[in-house]
């Protein structure tokens, strides 16, 4: 049988919804789902005062439990989602295609479709964060209509009023978030300033910014769902509230404008139009570059929010949101709109107040504009300008990847490494979660187009029950993080082609991987450094870390941005700031004596390997911290140094392996 389940009998739901008399509904004897779809509908109604309409169809009563799971997912996914949805339709049926979810029609239904459940699957649903996206990606100008038939005028009301206190809201977050753009950006050009060359945004500052840049597009997103919320009822002559919608829609638009332009005034700034001879004209803001990368929501405070991603790009959508005939379009559709005016007929109704500040607010969004110019013919060359860059650059990226691949697999000779399985595991047991490896393996072609002696670093974690009992500085396991929960079942899964488990991470051709004790230790020469820090310093490095875990090679060495990662970097990005890597970099004046660490190679800041094991050399001869300069002082310490001696290898400890690195970044 193929059943519609509403959430309330018709004549609740027509008070509770809102669904106009001429959509009826059917009706079923599933308390459990009828009672889920009334959960989902008064959740709405309580916070938005916006009708939603669920029908539930199923074949059967045996899938009355994954419909109420699903409906826990739109929930879910409306109370993150920047978007407004006026019916749920989930469908149950025969087949075997995955779930799967869309949003389409004038009152931008979400049609969510499920495959039968068997006995020998698991039930599957469409998660939260797949339905955010699905919202996401079918947002539309014209997709919301005549959603307020039928509403209540207090109900309309209560809208209107909410809609201006959140635009109030919203305009003093993305203000906030402008600021902290700012501030990161006049920190960056006064690096420039004092040092002299093109500054990084360091790992802190990177999150810094990202966690701005994703609360300031979300904020933006709400706003243009705000605009298409009322887009239609400003239009209606027959609406007795269509001033005050239209005031709303006024007040939207102007804090769309100003905050997208303040945004990218700030992260891209406006660079020469035509004189493609100036460096200007080639240079891209250091923030661009960053937060145009695609990067984890971890960092982000998202509550019980699934998580997510920035995607690569997303600077560059928002260029060309500012450039799109859409919004222009839109913008000019609220003006003729608005032209004549709602201040009259609002001036002395149940809105008048708030009608007061919304103008207010709309007269201070266009004094921002005044300050903050990023023409839509600058947003389209900025457009342009990546495409071409990326265009030019992605073929011969991959040519050195591919080549790397291959200087990276390819070894002259094939005598095993001189660290065995049995010094390697007797090594491991003298590691601690934390530590960092320098390791080495002769014979492979691509040493010989690395600079020094140490090609690669390794990052050491041991056996899970070790790393995830280190405490985090609000006392809290690692274990216990939520970032740490959901990589955990990966660290645990994975194994080497010997089926032993993981023991460290590391960032090879393959991307940043978990690897075993063999793959970490079984070189022809390793060292093992330990950074001198509080349990709660490298919980937070090794929590860093495995944010990382996944992303792709980084085979252009860069430094400046974390969606590609190289093997130091994971290194570098998860113990910055604590061991500043960055001395050298960022000191003004530099030191007298210059301090190993994040260095320019071929016009890109990066590390190699050699100058990470020359950092911990550099730092028993100075072991005393410079305020002035942000030198840490003494946090490397040398566990041991293993290396090749005939086919076995020699261990050293204590002072003999300081002298042993000493002799390594000599070579």
């Amino acid at each position: 049988m193929r059943l519609a389940l509403a959430a309330l009998p018709l004549p609740l739901l027509l008070a509770a919804c809102a669904t106009p008399p001429e959509r009826p509904l059917a009706h079923t004897d599933a308390p459990a789902v009828r009672a889920a779809a009334a959960a989902l509908s008064s959740f709405v109604r309580a916070g938005w005062h916006l009708p939603v309409r669920v029908d539930v169809h199923l074949s059967d009563a045996a899938e009355e439990a994954l419909a109420i799971r699903q409906l826990e997912e739109v929930r879910e996914a409306y109370a993150h989602a920047a978007f407004d949805l006026f019916e749920v339709d989930v469908t149950i049926g025969p087949g075997d295609a995955p779930p799967a979810a869309t949003l389409a029609g004038p009152l931008r239904r979400l049609t969510v479709r499920l495959p039968r459940p068997t006995a020998d699957d698991a039930p599957a649903v469409v998660e939260a964060h797949a339905l955010i996206e699905a919202m996401g990606e079918t947002f539309a100008w014209d997709a919301v209509g005549r959603w307020y038939d039928g509403e209540d005028e207090a109900d309309l009301l209560a809208a209107l009023r909410r809609d201006l206190a959140k635009l109030d809201r919203l305009e003093e977050q993305l203000a906030l978030e402008c600021r902290r753009l700012e501030l990161v950006s006049a920190a960056l050009d006064a690096r420039a300033a004092a040092t002299g060359h093109e500054p990084m945004l360091t790992p802190s500052e990177a999150t810094f910014a990202r966690g701005a840049q994703h609360r300031a597009t979300f904020a933006l997103h709400r706003v243009l769902n705000t605009i298409a919320r009322w887009r239609a009822a400003a239009r209606d002559d027959g609406l007795a509230l269509r001033d005050a919608a239209r005031l709303v829609l006024l007040r939207a638009r102007h804090v769309h404008e100003a905050y997208l332009t303040w945004l990218l005034d700030v992260v891209v700034g406006e660079r020469p139009v035509l004189e493609v001879w100036q460096r200007a004209w080639w240079h891209r803001h250091p923030l661009y570059l960053t937060l145009d990368a695609r990067a984890p929501l971890d960092f982000v405070d998202q509550g019980e929010a699934p998580p997510g991603t920035i995607p690569a790009g997303s600077v560059r959508a928002l260029l060309r949101l500012r450039y799109g005939g859409d919004i222009g379009r839109c913008y000019d559709e609220v003006d003729a709109v608005t032209s004549t005016g709602p201040a009259g007929a609002l001036a002395n109704g149940p809105l008048a107040a708030e009608a007061a500040a919304a103008r207010q607010g709309v007269a201070r969004c266009r004094a921002l504009l005044e300050r903050h110019r990023f023409s839509a013919f600058a947003a389209w060359k900025e457009t342009w300008d990546a495409r071409l860059k990326a265009g030019f650059s992605y073929p011969f990226y991959a040519v050195v990847a591919r080549v790397a691949c291959f200087l990276g697999d390819t070894r002259t000779t094939s005598r095993p490494p001189a660290i065995g399985p049995a010094l390697a595991e007797g090594l491991a047991a003298r590691l601690r979660p934390g530590d960092v490896l320098v390791v080495r393996q002769d014979g492979f072609l691509s040493n010989a187009f690395l600079p020094g002696f140490w090609p690669h670093a390794i990052l050491w974690l041991g056996p899970a029950e070790a790393w995830t009992a280190l405490r985090l500085e609000d006392g809290t396991a690692l274990g216990d993080d939520p970032l740490v929960r959901r990589v955990l079942p990966r660290f645990l899964a994975a194994t080497d082609e010997h089926g032993l488990p993981a023991r460290a991470i590391e960032a090879v051709s393959e991307g940043v991987v978990f690897s075993s004790v063999g793959h970490a230790l079984g070189k022809d020469h390793a060292a093992a450094l330990r950074p001198d820090l509080p349990e709660h310093a490298v919980a937070a490095a090794i929590k860093r870390a495995l944010t990382l875990h996944g992303r792709p090679y980084d085979f252009d060495f860069d430094f400046a941005t974390d969606d590609r990662v190289v093997c130091t970097e994971l290194v570098y990005r998860a113990y910055d700031p604590d061991l500043n890597f960055r001395v050298q970099v960022d000191a003004s004046p530099p030191p007298a004596t210059p301090v190993p660490g994040v260095i320019p190679v071929a016009g890109r800041w990066t590390m190699p390997a050699t100058e990470l094991a020359r950092y911990a050399v550099f730092m028993q001869d100075h072991a005393a911290p410079d305020p002035a300069t942000r030198y840490p002082g003494r946090r490397l310490g040398v566990v041991f140094f293993a290396e090749r001696r005939g086919d076995a290898a020699l261990v050293h400890e204590g002072e003999a392996a300081v002298a042993a690195l000493r002799s390594s970044i000599q070579r």
